[in-house]
């Protein structure tokens, strides 16, 4: 009887484990996505830039970038559509078409600076924001290999 206890238990456990490892991962739950548009930040010098690409992928005709600046030191007086652009894998410049955001001045900047997108979606893209003391870049793959 012990004997049948035991053959029944360690079917139960190979079944969980066959279970476990041939299910199909919930696709919410899981990402194993390698064009994961994660938040960067940069804090060279006295301003942090921290930046959050918003809607890369989506058939938007806009690509948005969340850009937040952070200092204690300098103002923050920067045109960032003028000194901003994206580059993509190919070398090709793109210039943003507007900032909506706080303007110009004090300590601490928040806004989304807004590109026309990009089609087709290149392999990976630099946004590179000068100005605010040296150059700035972020960079982020689009396309799996």
């Amino acid at each position: 009887m012990k004997k049948i206890y035991l053959v029944l238990g360690i079917l139960i456990i190979i079944g969980v484990f066959a279970w476990l490892l041939l299910r199909k991962p919930n696709p919410i739950a899981v990402n194993n996505n390698p064009t994961s548009l994660e938040e960067q930040s940069d804090s060279q010098g006295a301003v942090t830039i921290k930046v959050t690409p918003l809607n890369l992928i989506s058939d938007d005709t806009q690509w948005r970038f969340k850009i937040e600046l952070d200092t204690h030191s300098v103002a923050l007086s920067q045109d960032l559509v003028a000194n901003s652009q994206i580059v993509d894998n190919m070398g090709k410049i793109y210039k943003p078409v507007t900032w909506e955001g706080d303007a110009a001045g004090g300590h601490h900047r928040q806004g989304t600076l807004v590109f026309n997108a990009i089609s087709p979606a290149p392999q990976s893209i630099t946004l590179k924001i000068n100005g605010i003391e040296q150059e700035r870049e972020f960079k982020w793959s689009l396309k799996s290999n």
